[in-house]
């Protein structure tokens, strides 16, 4: 599998066209001693990401591939079906290097010598899974310190990570050892979920320069996400993923982020009780979330007899009781009657 690239980019792009030129440069700029495949995954844009991608050429090591997907072809039809994920994955499963370093295409890659230093510390350690640097962050059209991320020590583990993610997507490099699972189309943040499936199989490297940039802007996806929706596709990934993972601190962390995000997304019932309730009713319909449903009915009549000192609420009786489909009829009388009026 690994005979001729000992790295693969994964470079993904969607309407990119302002951006994508920069990564792409930052790529080529890489001096490499090993040949490096561009797998490029376009995930149907409508302005000029393709025509702009297709004016750069290969170089003696680095070769660029476009993966073709025409309308009504076999990737269009499984991408209708499983969703915005499927582009990350199916991107990754055409990677054939050793290692895979991941590139969105608006972001971009600074130092020329970031290839060969990710690939030195994974060669003469085994015991890594994954190596990852800084960035600086492009917002507003000016370079900042990286405010986003929490620092760490040089080497951490999986546990460390199922608290919360730490690592920009283009600083991430990691060794190509994995299938992803069926439910990887299902979450909404495919790198963290990414990170920590790989950190299963090694531990995390930190280096400690700043070799790429992560840029900020209106057009991003999860920019164009309400807080409301993230705070519902957060509980749904932590869930999701804590169900899957077999260590109990792995396991335990991620449900405390699950519990954390759920009570965000009940505190905004009195900013914007409709988005909210609409939030809860995606997570009822979940059906990979049925497993839940009790603790998560608790925790809301909870809030109520909490935040609102609303004696009716009866959570352990009602938790006891009743069906989960009463529950839930209860729970959404309530919400309608303390915030119907919004």
């Amino acid at each position: 599998m690994h005979n001729t690239y000992k790295v693969s980019v994964r470079l993904m792009t969607y309407n990119h066209g302002s951006f994508v030129r920069k990564a792409i440069e930052g790529i080529l700029l890489q001096n490499t001693n090993f040949k490096v495949e561009v797998v490029i995954g376009d995930d149907f844009s409508t302005d000029d990401t393709l025509e702009v991608l297709r004016e750069f050429e290969n170089t003696e090591n680095i070769h660029l591939r476009i993966l073709e997907r025409p309308i009504d072809g076999e990737y269009h039809k499984k991408r209708q079906q499983l969703g915005r994920l499927y582009n990350f994955q199916n991107i990754i499963e055409n990677c054939t290097g050793q290692y895979i370093a991941l590139l969105d295409g608006d972001d971009y890659w600074t130092d020329p010598l970031k290839l060969e230093k990710q690939v030195a510390i994974l060669d003469n350690d085994l015991g890594l899974a994954i190596c990852y640097h800084n960035v600086e962050i492009l917002k507003n059209g000016k370079l900042i310190p990286d405010d986003i991320t929490t620092k760490q020590t040089t080497r951490t583990t999986a546990a460390d990570l199922s608290k919360g993610n730490y690592m920009h997507t283009p600083t991430v490099m990691y060794r190509n050892q994995i299938s992803l699972p069926s439910w990887f189309v299902n979450v909404s943040a495919g790198d963290f979920a990414l990170h920590l499936l790989n950190a299963q199989h090694g531990s995390i490297h930190h280096i400690n320069e700043t070799m790429a940039v992560y840029r900020i802007h209106d057009g991003g996806a999860w920019s164009l996400t309400s807080k409301i929706k993230k705070q519902c596709l957060w509980y749904k990934q932590s869930l999701l993923m804590s169900d899957y993972f077999t260590d109990t601190t792995v396991q335990n962390n991620l449900k405390n982020k699950a519990h954390s995000h759920y009570l965000r997304l009940l505190n905004g019932l009195e900013s914007e009780p409709k988005q909210v309730l609409n939030s809860l009713q995606e997570i009822e319909n979940d059906n990979s979330l049925v497993k839940h449903i009790a603790e998560r009915h608790r925790e809301t009549l909870f809030y109520f007899e909490n935040r609102f000192k609303d004696k009716k609420a009866y959570t352990t009786h009602l938790s006891k009781t009743l069906s989960p489909q009463l529950i839930w009829a209860i729970i959404k009388k309530k919400i309608t009657h303390r915030f119907g009026k919004k």
